[in-house]
């Protein structure tokens, strides 16, 4: 039975409340609550107010855990009719505090720029690859133009420059093949400048 005074819930067949001694056949019979919120005369151990909807079980509660009557219970849950202006109980989880307890030496989190620097070195290779990229795009070009002129300077430069660019780069990673492509049509140049040189020198000799 419940208490209309403390709104203790009382196992059936007491006759006093086991919270605030009360006897609860007369207090079920003579005591009414009056509505905090809107002032309305409700009966004695209703759950909500019959004019505004406050959730009176939950007042009775508050009032409770405030006297120290009792230790914290389970607000009303969340969506419960309120009167404007009323606060809304989420729960006693929100109103309890942890503390915070100091890490240990070994479980601290890494110092920010071991990261930044981690970071950074990323970054420095990316570029270091997109300029190997690059001469290696510039060895090709080189190479071809030294098939047709200019062959003992651009041979050596597409071969040179092929060679730097595959150090950076690796295997079947873009730009790997053109540094390999320059090195082969360089060296190609490079050697039909030379036979042409050797066939010249033989032609001139046999006149």
């Amino acid at each position: 039975m419940r208490c209309a005074k403390c709104g203790l819930e009382n196992p059936e067949g007491l006759a006093m409340c086991q919270r605030c001694g009360i006897n609860l056949a007369w207090a079920a019979q003579n005591i009414t609550e009056t509505c905090p919120a809107c002032g309305t005369v409700n009966p004695a151990g209703a759950q909500k107010c019959s004019s505004c909807g406050l959730n009176l079980e939950w007042e009775r509660q508050q009032r409770a855990q405030q006297a120290g009557v009792v230790p914290p219970v389970v607000p009303a849950p969340y969506g419960a009719p309120q009167p404007y202006g009323s606060p809304q109980p989420y729960g006693p989880a929100q109103a309890t505090t942890v503390p915070r307890l100091p890490l240990e030496p070994s479980a601290q989190i890494p110092y920010a720029p071991a990261q930044a620097a981690a970071v950074a070195a990323g970054v420095e290779t990316a570029l270091a690859r997109e300029k190997a990229r690059q001469r290696a795009t510039g060895a090709l070009t080189s190479a071809i133009i030294g098939i047709f002129i200019c062959a003992p300077v651009l041979g050596p430069i597409a071969i040179v420059q092929g060679a730097g660019a595959k150090k950076v780069l690796v295997p079947g990673e873009d730009g790997y093949g053109q540094a390999t492509a320059a090195q082969i049509i360089g060296g190609i140049a490079l050697g039909l400048w030379i036979l042409g040189i050797i066939i010249a020198i033989i032609v001139n000799v046999s006149q």
